[in-house]
């Protein structure tokens, strides 16, 4: 079963002024996941079995680890991935995206804008962590993560932030996912499963996403491109006067 939260927060302060030349303020948006916690529950406890939980191979590997930047930037649109643990970094004109995952948190942040654009920037990211595991007979285990995601933008931007704790192959199978695309969440998200007479294996993954985007910056309408030729000419004269004084 699929468990999707849409989450209502108080937006982020903004203030947009009329045209000023330049780009609006950046659109922003973070995503962190904390350690993975395992609570295990013997359902058993007059067996003399103690109950137990282990990590298992997947594809080859014990863990599945991937950080990916997708960007675009004025008519470019490189893609950028690394496996295992790590930070990943890149920037172009007007945006900015970091990817970083290590054995204790996942983190994704993208700043897009604050700059002159002629056709736009902005970038996904996201840190994937997949794992097989092996449960015990007659125990019920909860995965837990704390999570705190946060996002910004101004008119025309967009901003999103994610988190998703994914279980399958198991009873409860199904994923809980976070989503904001404004102000800021912190809590928490698990899913619990259990096996019977006989261990149960299953999979996991975690997974942090941002996303920004910063549309070409305002063009002047005529009204405004008086009104700024008016106020050039008002200077041009006070300086004038001064200077036959």
């Amino acid at each position: 079963m699929r468990m999707k939260h849409m989450l209502m927060a108080a937006p982020l302060a903004a203030c947009l002024g009329g045209w000023s030349g330049a780009a609006s303020a950046a659109a922003s948006a973070t995503s962190l996941i904390g350690p993975l916690r395992v609570e295990l529950l013997d359902l058993t406890p007059d067996d003399g079995v103690a109950p137990s939980f282990t990590l298992q191979l997947v594809n080859g590997a014990p863990e599945v680890l991937s950080r990916n930047i997708w960007m675009s930037s004025e008519g470019q649109y490189p893609n950028y991935g690394a496996s295992g643990y790590g930070t990943l970094t890149r920037s172009l004109t007007g945006v900015a995206a970091e990817s970083t995952l290590t054995p204790a948190s996942q983190y994704s942040e993208v700043n897009a804008g604050g700059v002159p654009l002629t056709l736009g920037a902005g970038a996904n990211v996201r840190s994937y962590w997949i794992s097989g595991f092996t449960l015990g007979p007659n125990t019920e285990v909860r995965f837990m993560a704390d999570l705190t995601l946060a996002a910004a933008h101004g008119e025309g931007e967009t901003a999103v932030a994610e988190a998703n704790l994914v279980m399958n192959g198991v009873p409860n199978a199904g994923s809980e996912d976070y989503y904001i695309d404004s102000g800021s969440y912190s809590g928490a998200f698990w899913r619990t499963t259990y096996s019977g007479a006989t261990a149960l294996q299953g999979t996991l993954s975690l997974s942090a996403g941002a996303g920004a985007f910063a549309p070409a910056s305002p063009v002047p309408e005529p009204g405004a491109w008086a009104m700024l030729l008016a106020g050039v000419a008002m200077v041009g004269a006070a300086t004038r006067g001064r200077q036959r004084r």
